[in-house]
């Protein structure tokens, strides 16, 4: 397992920016206490001790003008890990399916008179940033989109080594709202974040990384849906201890697919490719938009335009495709199994689980009810299911694919299966 380590303050640097007092929008005032608590919290020497003369608050009338500028500064003086953080409204651009953030003089359907967040990632891109982690925390609605954002036009994958991680957490799926409730100190997902900093995570290691503040962030806020996504090892940066690292209570689990911790194997079959298709064969009729590919099956055109963009391995074989994408908005997920592990595309973001890992690895479903009355007073339910992977340096959480949930439990199991195989457990072969 990858040494989990606290970011240096001394080298490090934070922008937060809050927006609460709009002309033609809802007011927002406890995104002010936001702002506060959490400068509060990352100066605090239990959680972090970040030097406040590191922490930079650009005013709700200063957030157009030099909110950008802020960032670039500190992306040019922060050596270890720049923090960004932005809470007020978000808007989200139905033609371009991109975020903007609310400003003070922001009408809704005039998006010229909102910020761009793009213009924020460019600042982030590699080269513009010194920063060797960059986090970025979105307390808005519809913030989930700006995990697709891209760092810059035409970004290739050698660039990335001037920034060794990049982590997005937003406060919501990228068709959620944020939940401000009136009359509360903050609103609810800065609210759970703070809570989480300053009361810790009994279970949880002496410090928290971004990973484990998103799982208990989820946790309390389902209907939010909070998201991270992160490239290199963003979702195990930590910018915070754990100021109550005990045991952990025993709450009720969800429902998942059982999660087994097997040995670490000394090689691979010799024949993984065939029977990792031997695998998917036997569970593609009930993994809804699974190909599996063979010497007898043609090659959909989806998949001969994806593989380019992984950048695949000289001889890495693709042994099957699955993609989920949602009708009315560009976001796209596919995922590739190949020859030595599994590619996986979400957006402008892609991730690779070697197979080399999958014994440190694990892969579960996890979905649950709400249960609520539409607007003619109807009860409805409404069920959500997720794949969830985590592996010793990264993870990845899919989006919610609602009441699939025999696709999901699908790919769960037959990664499990593969797991099985790299361990040898339960293969009954030999290589």
């Amino acid at each position: 397992m990858t040494e989990l380590r606290l970011a240096d303050p001394a080298a490090s640097r934070a922008v937060l920016a809050g927006v609460w007092n709009y002309e033609h929008l809802v007011p927002l005032p406890a995104v002010a206490r936001n702002v506060a608590g959490l400068t509060d919290a990352l100066a605090d020497p239990r959680i972090w001790g970040l030097p406040r003369k590191h922490i930079t608050v650009v005013e709700p009338g200063d957030v157009q003008g030099s909110f950008i500028r802020t960032i670039g500064t500190a992306a040019q003086e922060a050596t270890d890990t720049l923090l960004v953080y932005f809470a007020g409204h978000g808007i989200p651009d139905d033609f371009s399916d991109e975020l903007y953030l609310g400003l003070p003089g922001t009408v809704r359907d005039e998006l010229d008179t909102a910020l761009r967040y793009e213009f924020i990632s460019r600042r982030l891109r590699p080269g513009a940033a010194k920063a060797r982690h960059v986090v970025v925390i979105l307390d808005c609605c519809f913030s989930g989109l700006a995990v697709n954002a891209k760092m810059s036009p035409g970004q290739r994958l050698a660039d990335l080594a001037a920034i060794s991680s990049r982590t997005v957490f937003t406060a919501s799926a990228e068709t959620k709202v944020a939940m401000a409730p009136v009359g509360a100190a903050y609103t609810a997902f800065t609210g759970v974040l703070l809570d989480l900093l300053d009361d810790g995570i009994p279970g949880e290691p002496e410090l928290l990384s971004m990973q484990a503040l998103h799982n208990h962030a989820y946790a309390r806020l389902r209907g939010q849906q909070p998201e991270l996504a992160s490239r290199g090892a963003g979702s195990l940066v930590c910018i915070a201890r754990n100021t109550n690292p005990g045991p952990a209570p025993s709450p009720s689990a969800p429902a998942s697919v059982p999660v087994s911790v097997p040995a670490q194997p000394k090689e691979l079959p010799a024949r993984m490719p065939v029977l990792v298709r031997e695998r998917l064969l036997a569970r593609e009729r009930g993994i809804e938009d699974l190909v599996v590919l063979g010497p007898d099956r043609s090659t959909p055109s989806w998949i001969t335009k994806e593989i380019p963009w992984h950048g695949l391995s000289a001889g890495e074989e693709v042994l099957a495709g699955w993609r989920w994408s949602r009708m009315g908005v560009f976001r796209r997920t596919r995922l590739l199994f190949t020859g030595r592990g599994l590619r996986i595309r979400q957006g402008d973001s892609r991730m690779m689980f070697p197979y080399t890992g999958f014994a440190d690895s694990t892969f579960r479903m996890h979905e649950w009810t709400d249960h609520g009355v539409n607007a003619e007073g109807t009860p409805h339910i409404t069920q959500h299911a997720l794949l969830m992977i985590s592996g010793h340096d990264q993870s990845w959480t899919s989006p919610d694919l609602g009441g699939r949930r025999a696709t999901v439990h699908g790919l769960a199991t037959v990664l499990q299966e593969i797991q099985a195989l790299v361990t040898g457990a339960g293969t009954g072969r030999t290589s």
